[in-house]
């Protein structure tokens, strides 16, 4: 029982962090965003200074949620966790797969497809989340957790742990670019992507 709670923590380890860094890259680069977002977490949460959120509270921050979504959907760290072992040979369209062949679903492409996402698919807008009617057919195209019976086992974690983090570092600190922030983040690996040094500067909030 230990070993897989290590496990299941360690698994989700780096994954975190570098969706985390990612959230902090596309805030500075969107301050409004980052102004509504701190604006939601001081309506909802009121906490005083050193007092921790619950997990009531976390689950109404509807806008957290909305830029956490909208991060994975242009930036998948788990990019190759939809792949399947082709159980016999099959035939689709022209083309042919065989019997023990792993097939995978390349998310970068699905996550930015214009057909399902519209024309700003390549954009930053978490109000996507929020405002579009047609986000119930767009989410049988967002994967970053897999999918079906097989969908990551960490995933709640993740999304608690990263809002958690998220609630403390707004409440404290104003995120600004600076002179070593990336325009575009330079994502590296393959299966798990590392998003690489993303810096940004803390201002302390008054």
């Amino acid at each position: 029982m230990v070993l897989n709670c290590v496990l299941f923590l360690m698994a989700g380890f780096d994954t975190t962090a570098n969706t985390l860094s990612l959230i902090a890259h596309n805030l500075v680069f969107n301050p409004q965003v980052q102004k509504r977002l701190f604006e939601e977490i001081e309506e909802i949460s009121g906490l005083e200074e050193g007092e921790m959120i619950d997990y009531e509270q976390l689950s109404k921050l509807k806008y957290m949620d909305a830029v956490l979504k909208e991060t994975l959907r242009l930036c998948p760290i788990a990019n190759d966790v939809v792949n399947r072992k082709c159980e016999e040979t099959t035939t689709l369209g022209d083309i042919t797969i065989e019997k023990g062949t792993y097939v995978s679903a390349d998310l970068f492409t699905l996550h930015r497809d214009k057909k399902v996402w519209g024309e700003d698919a390549e954009e930053f807008k978490p109000e996507r989340w929020l405002l579009n009617e047609n986000i119930n057919t767009q989410t049988e195209y967002y994967y970053p957790f897999g999918g079906g019976p097989r969908i990551c086992i960490g995933m709640r974690l993740a999304m608690v742990d990263i809002k958690m983090v998220l609630v403390h570092l707004l409440r404290s600190f104003e995120l600004e670019r600076c002179s070593e922030t990336l325009i575009n983040p330079n994502l590296t690996g393959q299966g798990v992507l590392n998003s690489g040094k993303i810096f940004v500067k803390l201002n302390l909030r008054k």
